[in-house]
């Protein structure tokens, strides 16, 4: 009897607001399961999508945007919730929403790099 394994993996999408996580999700599970729109914080909760391949099964999260204060350029508390999906993740895709690198990019990927360690070590 020959048994297949089969492969099952967490895939986070994160970025700011706008900056196209819904519709990257869409693209790649090729149906429009998240709603795309021009107007920031369309996607107010995590949403799932699935695709499965032959013998292996992928699961996106679409995650809302990372907020951030405007009068401090501070995070806000959002991250947190986001931050906790990243631990069930096998891989993280960071998108941005411009070509350019911005203090904001930077805070979220070190908020990302820190949770990653704290995981595994």
């Amino acid at each position: 009897m020959n048994i297949q394994k089969k492969y099952c993996g967490h895939i986070a999408i994160i970025g700011k607001p706008n900056s196209g996580k819904s519709t990257l999700i869409n693209s790649i599970i090729q149906d429009n399961i998240s709603v795309v729109s021009r107007k920031k914080h369309t996607t107010q909760k995590n949403i799932i999508g699935i695709l499965t391949e032959n013998n292996c099964q992928y699961i996106y999260l679409d995650t809302p945007g990372v907020i951030f204060f405007k009068r401090h350029d501070h995070i806000s508390e959002n991250i947190k919730h986001i931050l906790k999906q990243i631990k069930h993740s096998i891989l993280i895709i960071f998108v941005l929403d411009q070509i350019f690198w911005t203090e904001q990019d930077e805070t979220i990927y070190k908020n990302i790099k820190k949770k990653i360690f704290r995981l595994l070590y």
